[in-house]
């Protein structure tokens, strides 16, 4: 009588898989068949200028985010229809169905991530305060908490760096000018500012893609490296 349970279960497993094996249904399969129409026509891809995650050179996107959705399509022979645009008409187009993916950046805090899904990790990136000049690396803490120091808006991270306690300044792009920053290690050192101290945070990168599209999410996760580190890190000169 013991063994009842499990013999139950075991055949209610073996009943779906019969059903779904009956109807020619596939798992993971689509809501709304993205993978399929892909195949049939073409990959539909949102395209947001990012740096370096993603960006138009000569009429093409280029960058870290291109390379694993041409990787994509190359691993299931498609072809890829990229469509640029701003970051929310994009977004509010996937949510819609009407795109297959979006590129431009996304990070996992994304906000978007009530109305889409989110792909598992292309690319995770360590948060540091930076400063210019060689004396950089030895300031304290405190030090750097009393300091002014600019984000970027698009980047997400002021509203964690203020609750941090660090004092920060809003701005649209870090430039040449920048005295200190919080920004991820790579974006730091591309405009002169040395990382001190340790992280403080890790930033994720991730793709969006419709809600439920489960063929297409797992297609793409089989063309994402097993241990993303820091793409644009790997990739800038030592």
């Amino acid at each position: 009588m013991q063994n009842a349970a499990p013999i139950k279960i075991l055949s209610l497993a073996a009943l779906m898989a019969l059903g779904l094996a009956a109807c020619g249904e596939r798992y993971p399969a689509d809501i709304r068949g993205s993978l399929e129409q892909a195949k049939e026509s073409a990959l539909e891809v949102g395209v947001s200028d990012a740096a370096p995650w993603i960006s138009w050179n000569d009429g093409a996107p280029t960058g870290v985010e291109a390379d694993i959705i041409r990787a994509l399509a190359e691993r299931e022979g498609l072809k890829i229809d990229w469509i640029r645009g701003e970051e929310a008409e994009l977004l509010e187009s996937l949510k819609g169905g009407d795109l297959h993916l979006v590129a431009g950046g996304l990070t996992k805090a994304s906000p978007w991530k009530k109305h889409v899904s989110l792909s598992a990790p292309i690319s995770t990136c360590h948060v540091y305060a930076g400063l210019a000049g060689p004396g950089a690396v030895s300031i304290a803490e405190d030090e750097l908490k009393s300091m002014t120091l600019e984000v970027e808006r698009a980047s997400g991270l002021a509203h964690k760096a203020e609750k941090k306690d660090y004092t920060i300044t809003r701005v649209d792009k870090l430039t040449e000018d920048s005295s200190g920053a919080i920004a991820e290690e790579f974006t730091l050192k591309e405009h002169g500012l040395t990382p001190t101290g340790e992280p403080l945070m890790k930033t994720t990168h991730v793709l969006a893609l419709p809600h439920g599209e489960n063929a297409l999410y797992a297609a793409l996760t089989r063309s994402l490296p097993a241990r993303p580190g820091c793409r644009p890190m790997q990739e800038q000169p030592s």
